[in-house]
């Protein structure tokens, strides 16, 4: 009689990854989120790319320190987007742009 063991490899899971990435949080690359739109300002409209958006990064490895919501002016983008850049790997903008 002839058995087969079947053997696998550990099944990674997205909080074990998170995990093992966050044990040292410093060490991330860090992201930022800039949100666009007036309506956003003006509480219009619930701002619900942002949160998904940093769990997506998170999840990969970056450590997400700032969520800006700024209205559609293109000096308050440029503005805005120029302190996000500072010191930050990876910018997201999410919204109208302008």
């Amino acid at each position: 009689m002839r058995t087969s063991a079947s053997v696998s490899a550990p099944r990674r899971t997205r909080s074990s990854r998170t995990d093992r990435l966050s044990a040292d949080p410093t060490r991330l690359p860090i992201a930022r989120i800039l949100a666009i739109g007036d309506e956003l300002v003006l509480g219009r409209t619930v701002d619900t790319n942002s949160t998904h958006i940093a769990r997506w990064l998170s999840d990969r490895g970056f450590r997400v320190d700032l969520v800006q919501t700024v209205g559609d002016g293109t000096g308050a983008i440029v503005s805005a987007l120029g302190r996000a850049a500072d010191g930050a790997a990876f910018v997201v903008c999410t919204g109208g742009l302008g």
